[in-house]
């Protein structure tokens, strides 16, 4: 899916690449293979640019939240909670935000175990 970048890809193309990240993302975490839906997920994140949420608010939304339960099914703390700013700063609606604020409340409360056992 990834042979040509975001900056290659013609403008037309970016929100199919996209899309088939997004899928192909999914279909890793079914495996699960929890790397390469880390990649798939960021790598259609960059093929919508920086205007993604006004642009492709739903694929934009999808990508976001699989991205950071990605993360933290990896354990990587920091960039999960990047990307569930992401979506409650961007999210226009509580339905939205939900999943990203139970992910986050689940993120926060293996963090505080895990500084208690240290």
């Amino acid at each position: 899916i990834n042979h040509v970048g975001p900056k290659e890809a013609p403008a037309v193309d970016c929100v199919r690449y996209a899309n088939l990240n997004l899928e192909a993302g999914k279909k890793a975490m079914q495996t699960p293979d929890f790397g390469s839906a880390s990649t798939f997920f960021e790598s259609g994140i960059s093929f919508l640019g920086e205007e993604c949420w006004l642009n492709n608010y739903n694929l934009s939304l999808h990508l976001v939240k699989n991205s950071a339960l990605v993360q933290y099914a990896q354990g990587n703390s920091d960039i999960c909670k990047q990307r569930l700013d992401e979506v409650l700063d961007n999210a226009i609606c509580f339905e939205d935000k939900l999943d990203s604020m139970n992910l986050m409340l689940r993120s926060l409360t293996m963090m505080g175990e895990c500084m208690e056992k240290a």
